[in-house]
Order: C-alpha cells, then sequence, then structure tokens
C-alpha cells in the first residue's frame, strides 16, 4: 500500500500536482481524532459528555501542583541542611512531580515509538501539541524530551537545518543530561562543524568519558581530520566497546580505505552488538566489498561457494534495510540510497538480474520523487 502511495505520488508530480499521498491506518486516524475534541466526540465512544469537565479540572490540579513546588522547594532547603551530615538528601518531597513526570514520560515514550515505527509524520505534531499544552507543568527534563522527539522526527522527514536547531534548543534545557551532551553534539555534525565537535566534544569527554553517544559522535567528526590514524587514541577508554563508537571507527576506517582493517572491525562490531542495525549494515556491506576485491572473482566473476552465502545473506541484509527506508513515512536520507546502490552491486556479484531489476525500478521511482 505504501508502494502504491509513491507511485500515485510521483504520477500526480508529473502532472504537476505537488500533493503527496499517504496510507493511514486506524492506529494513526486514532492519533490524528486526539487531536480535536471535535473528532473524538464523533469518534471516540470513551470520549463522553464529560470528558472535557474531566480535562479542565486535570489541567487546574496541574497548575496547582506548580504552585506547591515552591512550599516543597523550600521544604527541601531547609531539610538539606541538617541532613547534610548524614550525606543523604531527602527524596520524599517529590513525590507529587514524580507522578507528574511518571505520566509525561509515559506519553513521550508513546510519541517516541511510533516516530521509531516508522510514522514520523504522524508522530512530529504529539511532541509539538503537549510541549505547547504542558509548557508551564513540564520540568525541564521533560521540554529536553520533547524537544529531543521533536527533532528526531524533523531529522527524518529530512529537514536537517531546523532538527539541528532543535537538537541545540533542547540541549540548553538539559545541559547535563548526557543524552542532551550527545545531542548537541549531533547537531555540530548535523551542520558538518567537524572542527568545532572535535574540539568541544573531546573536551565534554574529559568530563564525562562515559557518555557513548557522545564519544560515537566525536569519532564520526575524526572522518574529516586527515592528520587523525586511530581515533580510538583520542576518546576515554570507557566507550570504546560501546555500539556508537564501534560502527562509528568502522566508518572512520573506510573512509580512509584501510583493507582488510575496516572489514574486520565491521565484523567485531556486529559480533559484539548483534541488535545495531548499523553494525549489520556494515557488516554485510564489508562482505560484499571483499567479494568485489577477490582477485579471483575479478578475473572470473564467479563467487567460491562459501563466498557466495556470505554475499546472499549480505544482500537480504541490505534488502531488509532498503525495505524498512522505503516502507515508512520519512524521506529517503542519502545515506540510505546508498543502501541500495550497495544492495544493487550485490545482486550484481550474485548475477541477480532479478533483484537488480526490481531495485532499479524502485530506487527509479524513489529518486524522481
Amino acid at each position: 500500500m505504501h508502494e502504491l502511495a509513491r507511485t500515485i505520488t510521483v504520477e500526480l508530480r508529473a502532472d504537476g500536482h505537488r500533493m503527496e499521498v499517504y496510507v493511514l491506518g486506524w492506529n494513526t486516524l486514532e492519533e490524528r481524532i486526539a487531536e480535536h475534541d471535535g473528532a473524538r466526540m464523533a469518534f471516540d465512544p470513551s470520549f463522553g459528555p464529560f470528558s472535557q469537565s474531566i480535562l479542565r479540572k486535570t489541567e487546574h490540579i496541574l497548575l496547582r501542583q506548580d504552585e506547591a513546588r515552591g512550599g516543597f522547594s523550600r521544604m527541601e532547603t531547609q531539610l538539606t541542611r541538617r541532613a547534610s551530615a548524614l550525606g543523604t538528601l531527602p527524596g520524599d518531597a517529590t513525590i507529587v512531580v514524580d507522578t507528574l513526570e511518571a505520566h509525561l514520560d509515559a506519553e513521550v515514550d508513546t510519541y517516541r515509538d511510533v516516530a521509531l515505527n516508522g510514522r514520523p509524520r504522524t508522530a512530529l505534531p504529539l511532541p509539538q501539541g503537549l510541549l505547547s499544552r504542558l509548557a508551564a507543568e513540564a520540568s525541564e527534563r521533560i521540554r529536553f524530551r520533547l524537544k529531543a522527539n521533536i527533532a528526531s522526527c524533523l531529522l527524518a522527514t529530512g529537514e536537517r537545518p531546523r532538527a539541528a536547531t532543535m537538537y541545540d534548543e533542547a540541549y540548553e534545557h538539559a545541559p547535563d543530561e548526557p543524552k542532551a551532551v550527545a545531542g548537541k553534539a549531533f547537531a555540530s555534525l548535523l551542520r558538518e562543524e567537524w572542527r568545532e565537535l572535535l574540539s568541544g566534544g573531546r573536551e565534554a569527554l574529559a568530563t564525562d568519558q562515559t557518555n557513548e553517544g557522545l564519544a560515537g559522535n566525536v569519532v564520526q567528526a575524526m572522518r574529516s581530520a586527515s592528520e587523525i590514524d586511530e581515533p580510538l587514541d583520542l576518546v576515554p577508554e570507557s566507550p570504546h566497546g560501546s555500539a556508537s563508537v564501534a560502527v562509528t571507527r568502522v566508518d572512520f576506517l573506510r573512509a580512509r580505505e584501510r583493507m582488510p582493517q575496516w572489514w574486520e572491525a565491521a565484523r567485531a562490531a556486529v559480533a559484539a552488538h548483534p541488535d545495531d542495525q548499523l553494525a549489520r549494515q556494515f557488516a554485510a556491506e564489508a562482505d560484499v566489498d571483499e567479494a568485489l576485491r577477490d582477485p579471483e572473482f575479478r578475473r572470473t566473476h564467479l563467487l567460491a561457494p562459501a563466498r557466495r552465502a556470505r554475499v546472499t545473506a549480505a544482500a537480504a541484509t541490505l534488502c531488509g534495510r532498503w525495505d524498512e527506508a522505503r516502507s515508512g513515512e520519512g524521506v529517503i536520507l542519502p545515506e540510505m540510497a546508498a543502501v541500495c546502490c550497495n544492495l544493487i552491486v550485490a545482486y550484481h556479484a550474485l548475477d541477480d538480474l532479478y533483484g537488480r531489476a526490481k531495485l532499479g525500478l524502485l530506487r527509479a521511482r524513489v529518486l524522481t520523487a
């Protein structure tokens, strides 16, 4: 159905119409209906005549909770003076706030899952709406989470400059949160501010040596620094075994065209992190690249049985990544278009004419769109 929607969109554009066609299931319709009270009253059987009144009373309770926080803060300050000698800060003063935070966290988790399931366009207005409705009540941490999810949706829909700006804004709400620091570094990557990230990111790693996301982004920035020979020499040892550092180091070695080092690094990364999508993709591409560079294959264009089996498995992995990318609502990002190209190369090595023809048609449709 999604493929048919893409085809109709291409045909409309060919006729001069800029309209985009999407397939919406009932889950998506439920989310859209939830954004409008009139629609909810018409279609949601659980939204009764008293629901709006209940919502207004809930908002009033949230406001009263916000007013009560000042009193809790004053109580906490007084208790801290006594508890400091024991080395333990009181935690009971945040019980009411924690209840609200747990509710908002669950809401944000729902929005995040919608986006991760290939529906970033559907997910985008959800955190935007919650941020506008609950900005006064939400903590700085919740604001960070909302804006980080907005940034992720913007990136998935191809709006990189806006995504980078939103990651920066998210950081300002929680500058001590490791994921916020990693997000700000990622914003620098999106703007291709390699040198700024290398200097600022390494300084931040000196403060928090366990920030795996930040370390991976710093290693990614090292691709642009020709004077760097081994990225692991320039980041703390603690995150060396993380998936983010492992896959970005593979990308670093690959950009330097170091064979067989990048092939070996890719296989080590997927062995250590078998559930990481990029690790699986890079390992598959390593198998294809090694097969194409084999002197016997170059001479005969024939794959030995063992190597053919590895390339066949690699093609299946790449095909899965490509199918996932083109079946969702997001745009086809350049790095995912490269996956399609590598898959065509794998089919060529396997002499799979049908696979090449099918992918060539799909790629032409995507590029036309």
